[in-house]
């Protein structure tokens, strides 16, 4: 038999798990094969149960589990500070971001209706003009979608 062989049936034979022809063969190549001989012992060694008996033997701790919760605990309400920090933030973005899109409108549909009130385009960007009490902002909306609507006929 080759050493490749040999080595590959080794874990059974440490077992007795050959059948008794294989394992003659095998004990018959161990005899005359230092190498193999020694890998085997190795393999042995690997296979076999240790002994733990050198090892002290350990109690755990009784308070263990508690002090695993705490700290879970402890992590959970500093990532919920963090978390709570940007739930509280969303809403302020979101306000501010309607009131800015109120004030462009706004001042958008005040552009729009100083470009329908005079004929000039130029004169639309002279600056940001409050409606009187007469403009309302309805009509200078219905101003300028009378305008676009008819400019696309």
């Amino acid at each position: 038999m080759r050493h490749k062989t040999i080595k590959n049936l080794l874990p059974e034979y440490i077992d007795n798990e050959l059948k008794p022809e294989v394992r003659k063969a095998v004990e018959e190549h161990l005899r005359k094969c230092s190498a193999c001989r020694q890998y085997m012992e190795r393999l042995r060694l690997l296979l076999e149960e240790p002994d733990l008996t050198f090892f002290p033997r350990l109690t755990p701790d009784p308070f263990l589990p508690v002090r695993i919760r705490a700290l879970a605990e402890e992590k959970n309400r500093t990532s919920a500070g963090r978390a709570s920090f940007s739930t509280r933030l969303k809403p302020v973005l979101v306000a501010v971001l309607c009131i800015a899109a109120f004030l462009l409108g706004g001042w958008m549909g005040n552009h729009l209706g100083e470009m329908s009130a005079e004929s000039s385009p130029s004169s639309a960007y002279s600056g940001f003009i409050l409606p009187d009490s007469t403009t309302t902002f309805n009509g200078i909306w219905v101003e300028a979608m009378d305008q676009l609507v008819g400019a696309e006929k």
